[in-house]
């Protein structure tokens, strides 16, 4: 590939980088649903756009930009062990039983075993290895390289369980919670707490169970925000008419305050995404005239529907930990309509280049639809190109540096 464009020279400081495919999920854009595989396929490709060098490890498959990329794994083996795989491009319930079922326990193994084997014999000391879920599917593989004399770091932490030396946070939200949460468990570790009060906490499973070392936790972190592919997405002005939900179905992502608002504005929905529509909305999914179910979609249907919306509702009621969906209409020309909370917070200027509106506020949401004509979609062009991997990768390679200069002893 050619040298990133906003890249001016060659890397002085190249770095040996290994980068770990999901044990379930391959890195194509035929899985574009996971958005973990997703941010794999970037993260590959930032590296190698400044000139670093990337041995990848996953699936015969996977479609990622690198200097040796090592099957470990193959799609076959995937859909025998998970034969929903192909169905749902990669999208799994783990609700489900059938995620920790016999085929998904050998598929981690293998993944594991084969995985490790090619790495010990190309890492070097001082390499960089790049985990996306450490805590899950790649956690017995970190285990077993936890102590080698290479560089661990956890990339885009957007989930509960960070716990790698080095952490990139995909936002200043998620970062603090996690920051937050170690402290506490920290107290918890470490205080005087009578015994018999003690049991009353242990009794509770800790999700972030790590403590920061407080002379380097802060400075050897990072917030880098997640990053996409311009490519894939189409810039229109002249939009449709209708709504767009585009994601995993689920009440917590707002699909019921969605509905509501379509059914009350009488304007048509498109549900995009997996999931079980009827159990997350109490609905059946042909029992109302203005929402259409279409179900799981790939990247050029993704490309089409976010291009035409009118606008996407992204009201999700936890805190989204940064929000793709709402870059992904903004690269696209529409409108983003999203909670006032986590991510958003960090990505959308209300009334600029979106609108947040309160939690399950269908009034509110109602009146910022009827103000979509006061966003120009050229600012929301510009917003969403602020995360384009090709600006990103600098953010990056800067982080990369520090941290390999700090290893070094050359920052105290």
């Amino acid at each position: 590939m050619t040298l990133n464009p906003f890249f001016e020279l060659p890397n002085p400081n190249p770095l040996r980088c290994h980068v770990f495919s999901l044990d379930n999920v391959p890195c194509n854009t035929y899985y574009s649903v996971s958005p973990f595989a997703e941010k794999l396929r970037n993260v590959c490709w930032q590296l190698k756009s400044v000139g670093h060098e990337v041995f990848y490890y996953g699936y015969d498959v996977c479609d990622v930009e690198c200097d040796e990329k090592i099957e470990v794994i193959t799609e076959e083996i995937l859909f025998e062990s998970r034969p929903q795989a192909k169905r749902d491009r990669g999208y799994f319930n783990i609700k489900n039983e059938i995620d920790r079922s016999d085929g998904s326990i050998h598929l981690e193994r293998l993944w594991t075993v084969n995985a490790g084997y090619e790495f010990r014999k190309r890492y070097k000391p001082g390499d960089f290895c790049f985990w996306m879920l450490p805590g899950c599917g790649q956690r017995h593989l970190y285990a077993e390289t936890a102590d080698l004399p290479v560089t661990h770091v956890e990339a885009g932490i957007g989930y509960n369980g960070g716990h790698l030396p080095y952490k990139v946070f995909e936002s200043m939200y998620v970062r603090d919670f996690h920051y937050g949460v170690y402290h506490g468990n920290e107290f918890h570790i470490n205080s005087n707490i009578p015994e018999e009060s003690r049991k009353q906490f242990d009794n509770v499973h800790h999700y972030l169970y790590t403590q920061p070392d407080h002379n380097k936790a802060y400075h050897l972190d990072a917030v880098i925000p997640n990053s996409f592919d311009i490519s894939l997405f189409d810039f229109k002005v002249n939009k449709g008419d209708n709504l767009l939900y585009l994601g995993r179905v689920l009440e917590g992502k707002g699909i019921k305050t969605a509905v509501d608002i379509a059914e009350e504005m009488k304007m048509k929905l498109i549900v995009a995404g997996p999931g079980d529509y009827e159990a997350e909305t109490g609905k059946d999914k042909d029992s109302s005239e203005y929402v259409e179910v279409i179900g799981t979609v790939g990247p050029d249907k993704r490309r089409e529907l976010l291009a035409n919306a009118r606008a996407i509702l992204c009201l999700t009621y936890p805190c989204e930990t940064f929000g793709n969906a709402a870059i992904e209409a903004m690269l696209s020309g529409t409108p983003p309509v999203t909670s006032n909370n986590g991510g958003f917070l960090e990505t959308v200027r209300n009334g600029y280049n979106g609108f947040r509106v309160n939690c399950n506020d269908t009034k509110q949401a109602i009146k910022a639809i009827e103000n979509l004509d006061k966003i120009d979609p050229y600012n929301l062009r510009d917003a969403g190109l602020r995360f384009s991997r090709e600006q990103v990768a600098l953010q990056y390679n800067a982080y990369l540096q520090y941290v390999d200069r700090f290893n070094k002893g050359n920052i105290s």
